[in-house]
């Protein structure tokens, strides 16, 4: 079995970045997120991916670039499909490359604490229709920022993402 000190320091720590809630005699629950703070949660991690991808396409090296375009790809590809669960999965993927490209590890820790709840209303986002087929289009503008090497473009490419998940939420 496990102690009981490390299992309340991890549910301090998900309390904390407000994962999880103490309930009145009802011990740990999961914690809801109003739209309201969706919003607020999309807009921050919008920006905060804003700057992983300034910082990346900065840095990136050329066998980078290949696995982004080749993300890219699969991303559309899942995209046509109307494959929402690949779609998902390929996008945190390509998420991911540019946050460890951007070679920040407290940025990264930002946005991995931020993550679950995004990720709870991106799955909502992929139901609409159209949103998987305009988002593929605003990544498919971010590579091609990264590709010449114009982080200014990229971060624009990144906030119509974050500009249509936040507007799907209103």
């Amino acid at each position: 079995g496990i102690s009981r000190s490390p299992v309340r320091e991890a549910l301090r720590i998900l309390e904390r970045d407000g994962l999880v809630k103490q309930g009145a005699n009802r011990g740990v629950v999961v914690a809801d997120v109003t739209p309201e703070e969706a919003d607020e949660l999309f807009l921050i991690h919008g920006h905060l991916l804003g700057l992983a991808v300034k910082l990346a396409c900065q840095r990136m090296k050329p066998d980078d670039l290949h696995r982004m375009r080749d993300l890219v790809k699969k991303l559309k590809e899942a995209s046509v499909r109307d494959d929402r669960h690949a779609f998902l999965d390929v996008r945190a993927e390509l998420e991911h490359l540019i946050v460890e490209r951007s070679f920040s590890p407290r940025l990264a820790h930002l946005l991995e604490v931020m993550s679950y709840p995004s990720a709870r209303y991106r799955r909502f986002h992929v139901s609409v229709p159209g949103y998987m087929e305009e988002v593929s289009r605003f990544y498919q503008g971010m590579y091609d920022a990264f590709r010449i090497k114009d982080p200014e473009e990229a971060e624009l490419q990144r906030f119509k993402v974050m500009e249509l998940g936040r507007n799907l939420l209103r």
